[in-house]
């Protein structure tokens, strides 16, 4: 995915950069609203077991302090519910900020795809599938754009975890590191459904390509297959294609699968050996420890949408790889625009022995002399 960042152009890379800051400035007022919520708590209930012995709640008011408010329930409350609308407004920016250039960079795509294309010499068309330059057009083009959206969502999420982390490590830097290094070796094993759904998006381009392809030749070629009785050949090739899809469609469905089903066991299971060591080795006041748990499952929900973009995106990469590829070819075969401009037909045509061959295979034309008159 990252690779795929640096062939994006500038104005896509600022697209993220955007996204990035709106994702900084969300997860900020999230934790301080998170934060308030401990002592919030405790002066409804009437309670007060922790608010002295909580650095986070000592943090929080100070920096009441700092702009002139007096930490009382009424103001606590007020600023978790301005935090949150904000947090929201952030929210709906970032979504709007990532649909808006993910539409530009597909319409961009199937702009220079068709200009690249239609610029070729006629030898290039001649190599070519009409199926597969129409699902390079079509399906392709949108496959990458989605790529590029995932990659949007994992920078905005891997933003968020960096923030809860940084507040994380500030209250309990020895939790922080044993959560942290917990979540790394679930990561490298949940990197293999990565790797996974990469193989089969390449696969997926493919029979894509040869769907295309087959279904174009089919309907184009219809009169001939007929008239000479070749619907079922012709469907028994066409069956076999989509019979490939189905099982990469199904293969695609059971790695997503597996991803989603395991990750609610595996937070659970990092949470119950970060709250059995805070408990029995750091030994943390219980608010620390609840405002900890709050930030690791907001950790957590970022995590998942971070390693589901990841898996998701690298599945669509090959869409872009595969017209990267296309416009790289059609424009080494960029036809030349050069020459005198065409003022009408004054005598008329003359071939005078022509010969012509498709890449040096049998004659098509060979020693053809004629005269069109005008």
């Amino acid at each position: 995915m990252w690779a795929f960042t640096r062939t994006l152009p500038a104005r896509y890379q600022r697209g993220i950069g955007i996204t990035a800051v709106v994702a900084l400035i969300g997860a900020g007022l999230d934790t301080l609203a998170l934060g308030l919520l401990i002592p919030t708590i405790e002066r409804v209930v009437e309670v007060s077991t922790s608010a002295g012995e909580s650095q986070a709640v000592q943090w929080i008011e100070n920096l009441f302090d700092l702009v002139g408010l007096d930490f009382t329930l009424g103001w606590m409350l007020f600023v978790i519910l301005i935090a949150s609308a904000l947090r929201s407004v952030m929210m709906l920016t970032q979504a709007w900020v990532g649909t808006h250039f993910q539409a530009q960079y597909e319409a961009e795509l199937k702009r220079t795809v068709f200009a690249s294309v239609m610029g070729a010499r006629w030898q290039f068309f001649l190599n070519q599938r009409t199926g597969y330059l129409n699902n390079l057009l079509i399906m392709e083009t949108n496959r990458a754009a989605m790529a590029y959206g995932l990659l949007n969502g994992a920078v905005g999420a891997i933003i968020n975890i960096a923030i809860y982390l940084g507040v994380a490590f500030a209250l309990s830097w020895q939790l922080t590191l044993v959560t942290l290094a917990t979540m790394l070796v679930l990561m490298s094993v949940f990197s293999v459904l990565t790797n996974v759904a990469k193989r089969l998006g390449e696969q997926a381009t493919d029979v894509n390509n040869d769907m295309a392809a087959e279904l174009n030749e089919a309907i184009s070629g219809a009169k001939i297959i007929k008239s000479e009785s070749l619907q079922k050949s012709i469907g028994s090739r066409l069956e076999r294609v989509i019979a490939r899809r189905a099982r990469i469609d199904l293969l695609i469905g059971i790695n997503n699968g597996v991803f989603a089903s395991t990750t609610e066991l595996v937070f659970f299971g990092v949470m119950i050996v970060g709250v059995l060591f805070a408990s029995r080795v750091v030994d943390l006041p219980a608010a620390t420890v609840l405002l900890f748990a709050l930030l690791f499952f907001r950790m957590y929900q970022r995590g998942r949408i971070f390693q589901s973009s990841l898996v998701e995106g690298n599945g669509r990469l090959p869409g872009a790889w595969a017209i990267k590829n296309m416009v790289s070819e059609a424009t080494a075969e960029a036809e030349s625009t050069e020459g005198a401009s065409f003022e009408g037909l004054k005598t008329g045509l003359e071939f005078n022995d022509v010969s012509f061959a498709y890449d040096s295979r049998v004659m098509a034309l060979d020693g053809v002399s004629f005269k069109v008159p005008a």
